[in-house]
């Protein structure tokens, strides 16, 4: 009585459930051989015989807890010779696959403080590629005022100079825009005039 998920009644009841190592599902050859693992241990005491096989059955199971109490990755016996763990159910995620993994990541990034959507993060790579490429046209001009530099501060003050008077031009650009701009409406406007009076 195993279901899809290879929760017994016990698992059911307790709320655990079964993965694989990778910490995806676990897959059919996973839930198969350890249904089939479990069936052997839970079948030692019906086997012909007195009291040997109901020690057999406490001896096995004796040392798949001990086992299971000593690991580090609480690892029954039985889960690794089948690759698989125990986890509880109520406070795990358990996905199918990368895919199915990366889907719900994608949906629900607040669950997952780490997580950078793999679209932006190579978007992200690219541009920091793009800014690590320096401009060949201004490599000489920067070796000269790197030379020139008696001190940081005059070096600074220059840098604004250049900014402010960049900012400036930029400003009359505009302005002689929006002139030109409004001296083509004028005139066209006075074409209108000309063609109806």
């Amino acid at each position: 009585m195993v279901s899809k998920d290879v929760r017994t009644p016990g698992k059911w009841l307790m709320k655990l459930s079964v993965i694989g190592l990778e910490g995806y599902k676990a897959t059919m050859k996973e839930r198969t051989l350890r249904c089939l693992l479990m069936f052997i241990i839970v079948s030692i005491p019906i086997l012909p015989g007195d009291l040997i096989p109901i020690f057999a059955f406490l001896i096995v199971c004796l040392i798949d807890y001990m086992v299971l109490a000593l690991s580090k990755s609480k690892q029954s016996l039985h889960d690794r010779l089948t690759h698989t763990l125990e986890v509880d159910a109520r406070s795990s995620i358990v996905f199918k696959d990368e895919a199915e993994k990366e889907n719900y990541m994608h949906l629900h990034p607040d669950l997952f403080p780490g997580y950078v959507d793999p679209k932006v993060q190579a978007e992200n790579e690219h541009i920091a590629m793009l800014d690590s490429i320096l401009d060949s046209s201004t490599i000489d001009r920067n070796r000269e005022e790197a030379r020139s530099i008696t001190n940081f501060d005059e070096y600074e003050q220059m840098k604004d100079e250049e900014f402010n008077a960049a900012l400036k031009r930029l400003a009359e650009q505009r302005e002689q825009g929006r002139r030109e701009g409004g001296a083509f409406r004028r005139e066209k406007g006075s074409r209108k005039e000309r063609r109806n009076p």
